[in-house]
């Protein structure tokens, strides 16, 4: 059963971004749910059908975007950043942000992908909302996922699940910030996102206890909050948070 597999599933998205003196971003985020995400799942069920409600929508076209943040919606883009402050100990966010690149959208995107994935340590799999490859390309997108923890991948479409749409919202938020943007509610979505994320680092780091095992060096098993997993490390710094790579492909 999918929400309750013992392996993490990755939510993946990207975005692409243009700052006020015209330069050009693109990014990829992943989020990673751990353990049975029923109840997750059905706090973020009711939000969703509670907007589709209140808006006259459908369900099988209705979606969360960062970009369709605005005045009559704001306060159901809060709720669903609450959701995540409430089961804290139940997902990490990691994202990578780079300058554009003139040799292809997708050839980024797959670069991308794979340095994000990178960083996450154990099995899991791997779902990524649906991009279309160029006809021209060789490259699939399982060429940045062709390594031992990554179990399985699929992309699908944003509108098949709240979590992927929650990846958008968070990396959206992310590169918002970056693109000093002037909207007010965006603006104000974005701040509390990266207060989400700040405390949520916080927080974490200062709760990393070392499970001691006989005969093991430098353990990268660690207990955050409730939930057991394992983490890589830099420095001995856990990456759970990304930030931006400037590297030319």
């Amino acid at each position: 059963m999918l929400l309750k597999s013992k392996f993490p599933f990755v939510f993946i998205d990207e975005t692409g971004i243009i700052n006020k003196d015209g330069a050009s971003f693109m990014g990829v985020g992943a989020l990673i749910f751990y353990g049975d995400l029923s109840k997750i799942n059905h706090e973020l069920r009711e939000i969703f059908l509670s907007a589709v409600n209140k808006f006259g929508q459908e369900e099988k076209t209705f979606e969360f975007k960062f970009t369709y943040v605005k005045p009559t919606n704001v306060e159901i883009y809060k709720s669903l950043i609450r959701v995540l402050k409430k089961h804290s100990d139940r997902w990490d966010f990691v994202y990578n942000l780079q300058p554009k690149s003139k040799k292809g959208s997708w050839k980024q995107y797959l670069y991308l992908l794979r340095l994000t994935l990178e960083k996450l340590g154990g099995d899991y799999t791997v779902l990524a909302d649906y991009l279309n490859q160029p006809s021209l390309s060789s490259k699939k997108i399982e060429t940045a996922t062709n390594f031992s923890q990554v179990l399985n991948v699929l992309q699908i479409e944003s509108q098949g699940t709240v979590f992927l749409q929650l990846v958008d919202i968070l990396l959206g938020g992310v590169a918002y910030l970056k693109s000093a943007g002037n909207n007010s509610y965006r603006k104000e979505i974005s701040e509390e996102i990266n207060l989400l994320l700040k405390n949520k680092k916080e927080r974490v780091q200062a709760k990393l206890v070392p499970l001691k095992k006989p005969g093991r060096e430098n353990p990268f098993d660690f207990v955050t909050g409730s939930v057991t997993r394992k983490l890589k490390f830099v420095n001995k710094i856990p990456l759970i948070f990304g930030g931006e790579k400037k590297l030319a492909i």
